[in-house]
């Protein structure tokens, strides 16, 4: 298997290249010509604009999308008894806010008494009829609380051991693509399969994930300036 990981910072355009990469690897695999990927590549961006979850939906043959972020996820979706959907929406993250007295989730209200993750760190006080968002609440709980008391690889280790894909990687011959790679372990784990690291950029849309560690241009064997449309990625994508 060939192992790819995307990275950069929020809102830089890591799931767009990589399904659009994933997408340009398959056809090629069927020996396509640049100018019939470049056909299908702008088909299949507009298809992407019209209706987003068409991303999430794809399925190829020889490419495999995966996130090291589903695991910390589906353990928060438990805690809270949610469909894991809604950890995949940003608005929803930022929207949605849960009440640390019962565990539910509750759009957001002027009169809720909103705390931060460091509250909850600071540990003194039981926090009745408080509310914190749920993209802080996430960050609270899988990353400062697990990654804390089981170590920054948890996540990692976690995902190798639970995804049944893994047991079938040595007679897959196709590319294997994670699109949310943020931490030296994550790097170093896709570095140590002989895979390659592709990070994107979008100056004018630069917010890093607070508390997280996020890798930098020198971990990356290709960088992608994803300013613009999806239209201009193609050259980008292909070289």
């Amino acid at each position: 298997m060939n192992y790819i990981g995307i990275t950069g910072h929020r809102g830089s355009g890591k799931t767009s290249v990589a399904y659009l990469l994933g997408n340009m690897l398959e056809l090629i695999k069927y020996d396509y010509s640049k100018s019939d990927l470049k056909s299908y590549y702008e088909e299949w961006c507009e298809t992407i604009k019209n209706d987003q979850n068409v991303i999430y939906d794809c399925c190829l043959n020889n490419v495999y999308f995966d996130e090291f972020g589903d695991m910390p996820k589906a353990f928060v979706a438990s805690l809270l008894s949610v469909d894991m959907n809604i950890l995949n929406n940003d608005t929803l993250k930022d929207k949605m806010f849960v009440n640390m007295k019962d565990f539910k989730l509750y759009a957001k209200d002027p009169s809720f008494k909103i705390i931060s993750s460091e509250d909850i760190l600071a540990g003194a006080k039981r926090w009745k009829d408080c509310y914190i968002s749920l993209r802080e609440f996430a960050k609270v709980f899988s990353i400062d609380i697990m990654q804390k008391f089981f170590g920054a690889d948890v996540w990692l280790k976690s995902r190798i051991v639970n995804d049944e894909k893994w047991n079938n990687a040595a007679q897959f011959e196709g590319w294997k693509i994670f699109s949310d790679v943020k931490t030296k372990e994550e790097i170093k784990y896709i570095k140590d399969n002989s895979g390659i690291i592709i990070r994107t950029s979008r100056p004018s849309h630069k917010k890093d994930h607070a508390g997280i560690t996020t890798t930098e241009n020198s971990d990356a064997d290709f960088i992608i300036n994803t300013e613009g449309n999806l239209i201009d990625l193609f050259e980008k994508i292909y070289e």
